[in-house]
């Protein structure tokens, strides 16, 4: 099934998600998660993402290589999802490769 892709954007998403999402921690980011049963099937994601990560041209393509892997993901069940995903800068040190895994590990509970 084709999934939707929408950006978190308004800080009382943001707030929601924080307060109500479930947290999964690793060394070089967190995720919070929060699933929704609206049958649309899509995914907004939302970042968070600090200057000592890097410069802008290095935080752009932190969130450019995630939004790629969530939209490689093959999506089953009828439940959106909103993901907050607060990088680490330790997430310099990881391969595109690495950082899917790393991902897919920790979100294939919730797809």
């Amino acid at each position: 099934m084709k999934i939707k892709f929408g950006i978190l954007k308004n800080s009382s998403d943001f707030k929601n998600l924080t307060e109500k999402g479930y947290r999964l921690n690793t060394e070089f980011f967190k995720l919070i998660i929060s699933s929704i049963n609206d049958g649309d099937n899509k995914i907004r994601l939302g970042f968070a993402i600090g200057k000592k990560t890097g410069k802008a041209v290095v935080r752009n393509t932190i969130k450019r290589r995630i939004k790629e892997i969530f939209r490689n993901i093959n999506k089953t069940g009828s439940r959106s999802l909103d993901i907050l995903v607060i990088v680490k800068k330790e997430i310099n040190s990881l391969r595109y490769e690495e950082l899917k895994s790393l991902i897919m590990q920790k979100v294939a509970k919730f797809l």
